[in-house]
């Protein structure tokens, strides 16, 4: 089961860099804790979790090593992404001090154009909170030894506050739901366990009113109707699955016959005729309108690393040499949409220098259902 874990922490790393980095950070501190208090079996615990880590993890580094990836990977995903991440990506929840006096007065906090109330708040606030309470009942359990330290609480413990980081840095609601409950439920079980007795009745009412808080708890975060709400949802999927009033089948190459709307596959299609008539298959284009499956339906290859317009901002002068080396045949710069001004910032803004570069040298502007497309003055050969 040790070495699964490993082995599942190292697929979660690959699979999603920054939350497989939280929970394998959470299990080694977890590791670590158990280690300094010298718990019997640990050692041997730790050995088994660390070959099951190697054994998904190493083989995937070599062949990225072959490739002459690696350092950049090590570089990119390690000391870039949490440089540049928050400046680039970063939306911070408000802090309390901000928020309070305005729900006092019956007004709400807006965070780029999300408004954030009391049953927002709550979830979000409660998640260093609980963890914070995990971490002190999990050391009380070590120092006192009244109950077997639970690794279980540190572990979620720990990954509440490193998973809290990512939820304020760019205010992910649901993640800040998922962090609450779990630690909450580790703490009653926690307090549960530290306090033994001989009284099998105690006992048992002590555990009923355990497991009465935890039920208060959850209807106080409105669990059990979102669970509702989320059933009902699932159930009507096959009446979703059967409408097709305002659908029309995307017949792209790359569509798969999907259903879209109407306007949606009209879009497509005038974008693929466009991309015909102005390109070569072998050419690239850039996609600055952050509609990163454009490059699949479209058939056409991106000429930089990156997907997205506000990855691109820490890395101006690396997306420029791109374009020099492997100059793209157009260019698409708006779509006409919300993604065309995240957090109510525009692209144009984010990468001040592409965006000067791109329009020097494509000048010729027309739109296409929508979008907006850049050319250059004279046809490529």
């Amino acid at each position: 089961m040790v070495y699964s874990a490993g082995a599942v922490g190292a697929v979660g790393l690959l699979y999603a860099l920054d939350f497989g980095t939280f929970v394998l950070a959470a299990e080694v501190a977890t590791l670590g804790a158990a280690i300094l208090v010298r718990r019997p079996g640990t050692a041997r615990i730790g050995v088994a979790f660390l070959a099951g880590l190697v054994a998904v993890f190493l083989p995937w580094f070599l062949y990225l090593a072959s490739a002459g990836g690696a350092a950049q990977f090590v570089r990119v995903s390690f000391v870039d992404l949490p440089r540049y991440m928050h400046s680039v990506w970063g939306l911070d929840f408000p802090k309390p001090w901000e928020i309070v006096p305005l729900w006092l007065r019956g007004e709400r906090f807006y965070v780029g154009g999300v408004g954030i109330g009391p049953a927002i708040g709550k979830r979000l606030y409660l998640a260093p909170l609980f963890g914070l309470l995990g971490l002190l009942a999990s050391g009380w359990l070590l120092v006192r030894r009244r109950a077997s330290p639970d690794a279980g609480l540190r572990l979620l413990a720990i990954s509440c506050f490193l998973f809290f980081r990512h939820v304020i840095a760019r205010f992910h609601i649901e993640i800040g739901n998922a962090l609450s409950g779990p630690v909450f439920v580790a703490l009653l079980v926690a307090v549960h366990a530290a306090l033994p007795t001989t009284d099998a009745r105690r006992r048992r009412l002590r555990a009923g009113a355990l497991v009465a808080l935890g039920v208060v708890a959850a209807i106080g975060m409105a669990g059990p109707r979102r669970l509702i709400e989320i059933a009902k949802f699932a159930a009507a999927y096959p009446s979703r699955a059967r409408a097709r009033e305002g659908l029309t089948r995307l017949d792209l190459p790359r569509g798969g016959g999907v259903l879209l709307s109407t306007a949606q596959v009209a879009e497509l299609d005038a974008l693929a005729r466009f991309t015909a008539a102005h390109s070569k298959p072998d050419d690239p284009v850039l996609d600055l309108s952050n509609r990163p499956a454009l490059y699949f339906l479209l058939e056409r290859r991106n000429p930089t690393r990156f997907y997205q317009t506000p990855m691109m901002a820490p890395y101006e002068d690396e997306v420029i040499r791109s374009l020099q080396r492997t100059p793209p045949a157009f260019v698409i710069l708006t779509s006409g949409t919300y993604l065309d001004v995240f957090d109510r910032k525009p692209n144009w803004k984010r990468i001040p220098a592409v965006w000067d570069y791109v329009r020097r040298l494509y000048p010729v502007t027309e739109r296409v259902a929508g979008s907006t497309i850049a050319r250059p003055a004279r046809p490529r050969s």
